[in-house]
């Protein structure tokens, strides 16, 4: 329940923007990537030794954010891993080879869902979150003419400032590796370009529209000072954590 550390947590994070399949209807999607995938993900990763630390996944309830664009993907995923190396673990463990992967054609649109490799900085963490909790996830542009420094001095700025907003349960803010910014398993990368995700999180979805009206206005203008606002992207989600 306290205000966190700026500097950046141990270990490693992966944020997938998740393309559902679209052969299948919204519903069914999110009742696969849930209750199936989601115990696909847990057993691999006990198969696998634990090497997932952490799993949470975000289901898309409105695709709309007042003064940001759309940010367009049926979920996003959260996972946690300890290195680089873990993940590697488990792309290559029989348990994701044979099981998971084979899962994830018929549930996600894989040419344009997207991976991103980031290091994860939590800001206000609240213990666990409850059933019901609704988040915003916002994609980040840089701001042009702003190098890697000064974009990181003045995004880890807005974040400390920002977390002192009422009404917020949990903020993170997570660096994209730009090296491995989009990982698809055909080695293509999309177009475009985010440094940066953050995830800001409400007890319910009406406690996050009643705030934002406000918080909105504060939040904008305080990424405008690295970002590139009309290349931001946000999305509304209900959480759940997986395991």
């Amino acid at each position: 329940m306290a205000k966190l550390t700026m500097s950046y947590a141990p270990g490693v994070k992966l944020i997938e923007l998740v393309s559902r399949n679209p052969e299948l209807p919204a519903e069914r999607f999110h009742y696969h990537w849930h209750a199936i995938h989601g115990e696909l993900g847990r057993l691999c990763s006990v198969q696998a030794n634990g090497t997932i630390n952490r799993y949470c996944q975000n289901h898309r309830i409105n695709p709309t954010v007042d003064g940001l664009a759309p940010l367009d993907y049926d979920g996003v995923g959260e996972i946690w891993f300890d290195n680089e190396a873990a993940v590697e673990q488990l792309l290559q463990s029989p348990a994701y080879l044979e099981k998971l992967r084979p899962d994830e054609p018929g549930m996600a649109d894989l040419s344009s869902t997207i991976t991103l490799l980031c290091r994860e900085r939590e800001l206000l963490d609240r213990g666990l979150l409850p059933v019901g909790t609704a988040k915003i996830t916002v994609s980040i542009s840089r701001r042009a003419g702003l190098d890697d420094a000064e974009f990181e001095a003045r995004f880890a700025a807005h974040g400390e400032k920002f977390r002192d907003q009422p009404g917020l349960i949990q903020y993170t803010q997570s660096r994209v590796d730009a090296a491995k910014a989009y990982v698809h398993p055909d080695g293509s990368s999309p177009g475009g370009q985010i440094d940066a995700i953050e995830l800001i999180a409400w007890p319910d979805l009406l406690k996050l529209e009643s705030a934002w009206g406000s918080v909105g206005q504060v939040y904008l203008a305080g990424i405008a000072e690295f970002a590139d606002v009309n290349r931001c992207a946000a999305v509304i989600t209900d959480h759940r954590r997986i395991f």
